[in-house]
């Protein structure tokens, strides 16, 4: 599994997003958890393609921007 911290990219102080990050990329057909306010958990397939992995990284930002601007 993989955790991403959700920080301002300027302070780098905690964004407390994670349900709403959640919310917005199963919207996109990823599915994702919240571990913490601020912490999404990646917990992939064992036969996730690269294409996939790639996928999630480049839609992951508009994702966390929704989140922000709910």
């Amino acid at each position: 599994t993989g955790k991403i911290q959700l920080t301002k990219k300027k302070t780098r102080s905690a964004l407390p997003l994670a349900p709403t990050v959640v919310e917005r990329a199963r919207h996109h057909g990823f599915i994702i958890n919240a571990t913490g306010p601020s912490v999404v958990r990646l917990a992939p397939a064992l036969n996730i393609s690269i294409v996939e992995v790639e996928n999630f990284c480049r839609q992951f930002p508009a994702i966390v921007s929704e989140a922000d601007n709910c």
